[in-house]
Order: structure tokens, then C-alpha cells, then sequence
């Protein structure tokens, strides 16, 4: 059986104390501070642990004495936490000084056994994907390389980095797998058209990109693919967490901290770049695609959300129910409860555009590619010109056109009956 919801009885659940420092090592936050979006967030987190079989694969390589007689998930957690702190305290740090340093704090336990210590390079590369969600790594964690999963062809990052790169500092090591964020050749482009560039919502709202662009959405797990679009598909890639987005703004966030390393000086997307700005328009740009759209609301509600939902792995729950959770924070950029009524959304403001420079100057260049496509689609069918109202004052001139033009034809029929029927009768 399976069940979809944003709330559940885990909400309410205590947080232990492991918990409580890793929400404080990861995003500078007191525990108290968005509560529902920091349980999400561990929801997530544990999940994925349990999912990956991490929990259970630590046993040989965690020393006995290390948080002794805690479940596999509460150890789980704790390295998490020593990982992070490691970081904290410097976050250009090699993966193999990380792997050192956690054997000084006596954390993991000397391993003879083959390719013992590649898997240890390879869990904390992926810890760092796990609660950044700047990439979504591999869930193999016993591979011979540090892997990345990429789900858009059309992007130039790697899949993959050799264990070797270890000993290289992290934002290295980052910058291996190719652009994860954008940079500026990507932003500017060269055109200087985007200065005065707007995107409409007309154009990128999801009613339309799926009706008029035929465009699928593909929700996935890492800020980098956030508005990737794939022609070919066509596809357009939205991330599924933004609780992840909103909790990572903070100035101390680990996010934030691994950032200020990962351009080289003069890649910045933007001449006042910083990490809140990024978050910012990731969480901006649910609105232009979902929120100020009614008919895109109601396909969030009715198709995507579902679609957008994760497994939560229950440890040791032996039900027989899948619990399905959607991002609670997703609902509520999505508009999830304006799409229930159609006089919900009277009074609230609506944007019909965005600036490009100052609503999305880092991610223009995405969205800009999205514009585009949808702007060189021409409907060539009766039934697609009477779906195609990404222009409203075109589509009420066609069709009142073609409604005086139809009630013409009618009253002429009219009248030429009229006038047989008098001609026949006298």
C-alpha cells in the first residue's frame, strides 16, 4: 500500500542528540528554527542511509567503542557529524586528510581488507553529496572511483573522477567533474540581449511547456541539474527538494562554506554572487513554472506532486505501507493550496515576467534555452491554436474572429433559406 503525504506522525517525533548537532554542523541552525523543514531534511538524510546500506556496512570499518550500543543509524549519523565537523573547521581539505583525520579522532578502526580505505574515500565524497545535495552521487559506494549520477545528456559533467584525486583539495576535486553550478561564460553567453531579456510566464508555466512544448519534467536529487533542459526529450529537470534550498541559505550552512572555494576568481555567475542568491532563484523559480499559473497549479496537484515524492525508508519497520513524501516546502511554492479553489489565488499578487538580470541572473542562461524552444513552436492544428494561449491577446482576437466569422456564415445561411422559402412559396 502506498501513501503520499507532507506531513506525517515523524514530524512530531523527538530529535535525539545526534540529530540536534548534525542539523547545527550542516546548516548553522538551532533545532527549534523550521522545524518542519529540518525533519524533512533528516527524513531525507536517514533514508538515504538506510537506502544505501550504509547503516549496515559501517560495522568493519567504525571502531566498537565509537558511540557503542547506538543503533546502526544513530552511528550513521555520528560520522556524518565528525565528516562535517572535519569540514567546518576546513573546506578545502583533501578526502584522503579526511580519511586520516577520522582515524586520529579514533572513529574508524584500521582495515587490512582489499580496497578497504577506497570505499572510506568513496562514503565521504558521497556524505558530502548527501547533505549538500550540490551533486547526488553514486549509491555504490564500494566503487573504484568517485562517481556521480548525471540524468541530463545534455550536460558536460562527468560521471565520474579517479580515486586518485583524492589527495587533490575538495573544491578540486568538485571542479573535476566539470561545471556544477553555472559559471559566467554559461550566464553571459555573450548576448547582450539578456539585459533586456523577460521570461514570460505564459511561455514556462508547466500547463503550457506540457500542452504547446510537449515537455516532460524529470524531478531530481542535486542542485546542479536545477532547469537543465534536454531538447531531444524534451525534457526540462527541476529539483525536488527546496526545504533543502531554504535550510542551506545560512551564511554558516555547510553549502555555503564548500561554495566559497569552488569558483576560480572571475568564474562567479555574477559579480555579487553568493550562495543565498543561488538558493534564492531555485526557490524563485517554482513560481514562474507552477504558482502563477492556474492550470500549472492544478497539474502540480494532480500529476507532479506525486511525481516528485520520495521513498522514506522506515528502519526496522516491517509494514506493509510505502510511505511516499513530498517536500512540504514544495507544496507551498507550488501552490498546492491555491490549486484547490479558483478564487483562492483573488488578492494575492501575480507576476506574469520575470527579469532575467535581476530575478534570475545566475540561472538566465537555463531558463533562456527553455524560452527559446517554446518560442519556435507554431501551432498547426485547430485543436493545438485552441490550447495555445501563451499570448492572450492573440488567442481572443483569433477566436473572436472566428466567432463573428462562424456567426456570419450562420445568419447568411439563415437568410438564404429565408429567402428560398419566400421565393418558393410565392
Amino acid at each position: 500500500m502506498k501513501k503520499l503525504s507532507s506531513r506525517n506522525a515523524t514530524e512530531a517525533k523527538q530529535k535525539t542528540p545526534t540529530e540536534e548537532a548534525l542539523l547545527h554542523l550542516c546548516l548553522g541552525l538551532e533545532s527549534h528554527v523550521l522545524d518542519k523543514e529540518t525533519r524533512f531534511f533528516l527524513d531525507y538524510l536517514e533514508s538515504v542511509l538506510v537506502r544505501t546500506d550504509v547503516t549496515n556496512s559501517l560495522d568493519r570499518h567504525l571502531r566498537p567503542e565509537f558511540h557503542a550500543q547506538r543503533p546502526h543509524l544513530d552511528r550513521a549519523l555520528a560520522l556524518v557529524c565528525e565528516v562535517l565537523e572535519i569540514y567546518r573547521d576546513s573546506s578545502d581539505l583533501a578526502i584522503q586528510q579526511t580519511l586520516q583525520q577520522l582515524y586520529t579522532r579514533r572513529v574508524l578502526q584500521d582495515n587490512s581488507a582489499p580496497h578497504a580505505e577506497d570505499e572510506l574515500k568513496v562514503l565521504i565524497f558521497n556524505i558530502l553529496g548527501w547533505v549538500t545535495l550540490l551533486f547526488e552521487p553514486s549509491h555504490n559506494h564500494r566503487s573504484s572511483s568517485f562517481r556521480i549520477l548525471n540524468p541530463c545528456a545534455v550536460s558536460s559533467l562527468k560521471t565520474s573522477v579517479l580515486l586518485s584525486k583524492s589527495l587533490w583539495p575538495l573544491d578540486e576535486l568538485l571542479r573535476a567533474f566539470g561545471d556544477l553550478l553555472p559559471q559566467r561564460t554559461e550566464v553571459d553567453g555573450g548576448d547582450d540581449s539578456d539585459d533586456q531579456l523577460a521570461f514570460q510566464v505564459s511561455y514556462l508555466s508547466a500547463a503550457t511547456l506540457h500542452s504547446i512544448g510537449k515537455i516532460s519534467i524529470a524531478w531530481v536529487d542535486s542542485l546542479s541539474a536545477h532547469l537543465n533542459f534536454e531538447p531531444a526529450g524534451p525534457t526540462l529537470y527541476l529539483f525536488r527538494f527546496p526545504s533543502i534550498c531554504k535550510l542551506q541559505q545560512s551564511d554558516d550552512s555547510i553549502l555555503t562554506i564548500l561554495l566559497r572555494n569552488l569558483y576560480v576568481e572571475g568564474e562567479e555567475p555574477g559579480q555579487d554572487f553568493s550562495t543565498t542568491k543561488v538558493l534564492g532563484e531555485i526557490l524563485l523559480s517554482y513560481a514562474l513554472i507552477f504558482r502563477d499559473h492556474r492550470s500549472s497549479r492544478i497539474r502540480y496537484r494532480t500529476r507532479e506532486r506525486r511525481r516528485a515524492s520520495f521513498a522514506s525508508a522506515a528502519p526496522g519497520s516491517f509494514s506493509m505501507m510505502t510511505c511516499y513524501k513530498v517536500d512540504p516546502v514544495l507544496d507551498e511554492l507550488c501552490g498546492l493550496q491555491e490549486s484547490r479553489s479558483t478564487f483562492s489565488s483573488f488578492g494575492r499578487p501575480v507576476r506574469d515576467s520575470y527579469d532575467a538580470t535581476t530575478d534570475f541572473p545566475v540561472f538566465r542562461h537555463r531558463l533562456r534555452k527553455v524560452q527559446l524552444y517554446m518560442q519556435g513552436i507554431q501551432p498547426n492544428r485547430f485543436v493545438s491554436l485552441w490550447h495555445d494561449r501563451r499570448d492572450l491577446r492573440l488567442w481572443y482576437t483569433i477566436w473572436t474572429v472566428i466567432f463573428l466569422g462562424v456567426v456570419s456564415i450562420v445568419q447568411s445561411c439563415v437568410a438564404i433559406g429565408v429567402a428560398a422559402a419566400q421565393l418558393r412559396v410565392a
